[in-house]
């Protein structure tokens, strides 16, 4: 305070030294605080208040005692922190960690009733392909062949709102991220391992109902490969509309994106287009295609079961013949080599979700930077046109004050009642 009153500016008695500190250095509230009335006021910037207390005595002792070395001696071991987070990366993780829990807690109700749903459109798809109904020949197998697809597409539209919950997250996440609270893969790793749970809750309500409703292939370990695949096909579908979400950002361009790669995982899932009818220079896009991998576990789980194999057309074994005709002709072993590039894909989307995290930056905020020379520039600009228009406009009132005395305007019209 003594630095401002030797500038010629004064704290009032009433007056918050904070609210003082802060008033000052603004240039509309700068002159109420001016002392020397009997000198003329300017404003004063911040650099020459700098360029004064650096030449006042208390700007010299403060630049004399930081210039004499540091004694890391007398120093506290916890005084200087190398890391631009305040807790270790394990204590990060594990926040982060309560923080997601916390999130779905509050979100129970969303993944409930998409469990729900879930459970009632498995019974609904029962009583449509119905075991009774369903027997083992050619005709029925292309009613199994669609409903093990209608599964897999039903377990990927169900990971839709992933999309919309993790864009809505975003802002929130860019701010505290900003503010170094937390890294990105601290956050991408508890929004992927906790949603596992979802994943296996849904895959388990819809396989243990469907499953011998529809009359697949009555094996245990059949049952269980099934569910083996659709759990990572929902877990692929979440993993890969957080990625969607961490590089599109916003809803309208969520939307569009998470579409677009809906559509291209169902094209070339080789359902819609089989691989045998694809041309040459698009197979590619089968072998990139999720879908396509849980099209080859399913099939290949339930066609080469034993039922399948028994029945003859032709010399080739009815099972193996429907998957010939859908381009799905593999061995057995194919079976795992889909889990594990499923596996693969739930990998990917998710390092990619946290590269997207962390390269990307807030949508919708761009600043302009100028030198603090140029600010200074401005500011003496402006204070000199101040002051040039403030001469004409106090002439004029001088010369026409004596003519307003008495007089006062109006903002309606008045009503004067008279002759009454």
């Amino acid at each position: 305070m003594s630095f401002f009153e030797s500038c010629g500016f004064e704290c009032p008695e009433r007056k918050g030294s904070a609210d003082f500190l802060q008033e000052v250095l603004s240039k509309k509230d700068q002159k109420q605080y001016w002392s020397r009335n009997e000198e003329g006021y300017n404003f004063v910037t911040v650099d020459q208040f700098c360029d004064k207390f650096k030449a006042s005595q208390s700007g010299q002792n403060l630049a004399e005692e930081l210039s004499k070395p540091y004694e890391e001696s007398k120093g506290h071991k916890n005084a200087l922190s190398f890391s631009i987070y305040s807790l270790s990366k394990w204590d990060l993780l594990k926040a982060c960690f309560a923080r997601e829990l916390l999130l779905m807690k509050r979100n129970a109700f969303i993944y409930i009733s998409k469990s729900i749903q879930l459970g009632l459109l498995a019974v609904i798809t029962g009583t449509v392909f119905l075991r009774t109904r369903m027997g083992v020949d050619r005709i029925h197998a292309n009613y199994y062949m669609g409903s093990l697809f209608y599964a897999l597409l039903l377990l990927m539209v169900n990971g839709f709102p992933e999309l919309a919950m993790a864009i809505n997250r975003l802002p929130i996440f860019y701010k505290q991220r900003d503010d170094y609270f937390y890294p990105a893969w601290a956050y991408a790793i508890p929004s992927f391992i906790l949603k596992i749970p979802v994943s296996l809750v849904e895959s388990i309500a819809w396989t243990t109902i469907s499953y011998y409703l529809i009359g697949y292939t009555p094996e245990a370990s059949r049952f269980f490969c099934q569910l083996l695949v659709l759990f990572l096909i929902h877990t692929v579908t979440l993993s890969m509309f957080r990625c969607v979400a961490s590089y599109c950002q916003t809803m309208v361009a969520g939307s569009v994106g998470g579409t677009m790669a809906f559509l291209a995982t169902l094209l070339f899932g080789g359902f819609i287009i089989p691989r045998s009818f694809m041309p040459n220079w698009l197979k590619w896009g089968f072998w990139l295609s999720p879908l396509s991998y849980g099209e080859i576990g399913l099939t290949g789980n339930e066609f080469l079961a034993q039922r399948w194999l028994e029945i003859k057309i032709s010399g080739v074994a009815l099972g193996r013949r429907i998957l010939m005709d859908q381009g799905l002709d593999f061995s057995s072993y194919f079976y795992w080599i889909s889990i594990g590039a499923l596996l693969g894909f739930t990998l990917l989307f998710n390092v990619g979700f946290a590269i997207g995290l962390t390269i990307k930056k807030v949508p919708g905020t761009s600043r302009a930077i100028i030198s603090r020379n140029k600010l200074t520039t401005f500011d003496g600009r402006d204070q000199d046109n101040n002051a040039e228009n403030r001469r004409p406009k106090l002439q004029a009132e001088t010369a026409l004050s004596p003519n307003r005395t008495g007089r006062m305007v109006l903002p309606f019209t008045p009503l004067i009642l008279e002759h009454l």
